[in-house]
């Protein structure tokens, strides 16, 4: 994990910004995938193999361990493809299933050993944003939504 310093003031008082880990990227692009497939169904298995290909891993335990340090931004980047998640399933409610077994295969559950309380925690708050979207697109499917929310981050 490499550090960046970044001027603050005129007096030369740096701060120490953190970059994005690599895993936190890689998961990041799993927000693209979902929303990609929303837009072009037709695309979804073409989109997935490029994915694996390009982005480098095919499952969530692939990327794991993670160390204390990118835990936050792993959780903060989850959190908003769980959102992307959510907000693809209300732009193809027909889709939320297959949708689904993405999210859970390339975003790891609630359940899953490599997600520490600190990742759910950054996750949940991030899945928020997607969850009222999803919601207020898609009124009839608030127990779906809530549902998956469960499965993603938890109660």
């Amino acid at each position: 994990m490499s550090l960046v310093s970044s001027c603050t003031d005129e007096t030369n008082n740096y701060t120490i910004v953190q970059e994005e880990s690599y895993k936190a990227m890689q998961i990041e692009a799993v927000a693209s995938l979902v929303e990609n497939i929303s837009r072009q169904p037709e695309m979804k298995d073409q989109l997935l193999e490029s994915f694996s290909k390009v982005v480098g891993y095919k499952q969530f335990s692939d990327l794991a361990p993670f160390d204390s340090e990118e835990e936050a931004m792993v959780g903060t980047r989850r959190g908003e493809a769980i959102a992307a998640c959510m907000t693809a399933m209300a732009r193809q409610p027909e889709m939320s299933n297959e949708l689904k077994d993405i999210a859970i295969k390339y975003l790891g559950s609630a359940t899953d050993a490599a997600i520490t309380s600190t990742i759910l925690d950054y996750s949940k708050a991030k899945a928020a944003v997607g969850l009222m979207e999803a919601m207020a697109r898609q009124p009839e499917m608030v127990s779906y939504f809530t549902d998956f929310s469960v499965v993603m981050v938890g109660e």
